[in-house]
């Protein structure tokens, strides 16, 4: 088991496997399956700050992309956001992970929610994606191999460009992101939404080393600034040796007032 693994599982916790119900932050009250996830789903600490940026970002009625939804804890957070009256679109290519949001979506009840079995990326066609004992850690071979791998599938890429065009799926109004260091292929893929539709963008980025994590800050900032967004870093969800960074991004025509950041 790889040293990343052992740290992520030192900050989270060992998984039970149990349903339980959310106990605290945007997602109190909602039934959730962890899988063998954390236990920081059930007791609502996962990534506050994310869920904290959530919530000022996602209002009634919009459309919520969720791109590497792992099990799908903040999907049903964004479901319940946006209400009956907007729309989720999980996208997770890992089969085990999307069957469990499928699981958590009933155990809820909701309607507003769907979920795509594919790989946003910067086009359409087939990749091979690497899995990983972690449950969100699977990695496209072309962003590289995780430390705990466990195998490989293959699976459906599409480019968010594409789906919208052909009107299978509507424009967004925010797009959550958190791919294992393909985050650069999905927005090379998102071009033209971006420039039309001019999402919030909210993004993870993460790494062994904060030079790693810079890079892939500089190689997403640069195409998020040619498309005329701002940039900020939320405050830290972890505190450990692997480096977790969440990056906001607003369209110079943003849409109500921003969220606290730490200033870089």
């Amino acid at each position: 088991m790889s040293a990343a693994w052992n740290v992520l599982r030192g900050i989270l916790g060992r998984s039970t496997g149990s349903v339980g119900r959310v106990a605290d932050g945007a997602g109190a009250g909602l039934v959730f399956d962890i899988g063998r996830g954390s236990r920081e789903f059930l007791t609502g600490a996962y990534e506050l700050p994310v869920q904290n940026a959530l919530g000022e970002i996602v209002r009634p009625g919009d459309v919520v992309f969720d791109v590497g939804a792992n099990i799908g804890f903040l999907t049903l957070i964004a479901a319940r956001l946006t209400g009956p009256e907007g729309r989720v679109i999980a996208f997770e290519p890992v089969p085990a992970n999307a069957r469990l949001i499928r699981r958590n979506v009933a155990l809820n009840g909701l309607r507003n929610v769907s979920v795509r079995e594919e790989a946003a990326a910067a086009q359409d066609g087939e990749a091979v994606l690497v899995l990983a004992e972690h449950i969100g850690g699977a990695t496209l071979l072309s962003a590289g191999v995780p430390d705990d791998a466990r195998g490989r599938i293959r699976v459906r890429t599409r480019s968010i460009d594409t789906l919208v065009d052909r009107g299978e799926i509507p424009a967004p109004d925010v797009v959550k992101i958190d791919v294992e260091g393909a985050e650069r292929d999905v927005l090379l893929g998102m071009g033209r939404v971006l420039a039309r539709h001019r999402p919030v963008l909210l993004i993870e980025l993460d790494g062994r080393r904060e030079a790693e994590v810079e890079n892939k800050a500089a190689q997403c900032g640069a195409i998020l600034e040619a498309a005329g967004y701002r940039l900020a870093t939320l405050p830290s969800s972890y505190k450990t040796e692997w480096v977790v960074r969440h990056v906001l991004a607003r369209p110079s025509s943003a849409r109500g007032e921003p969220v606290e950041v730490d200033g870089r």
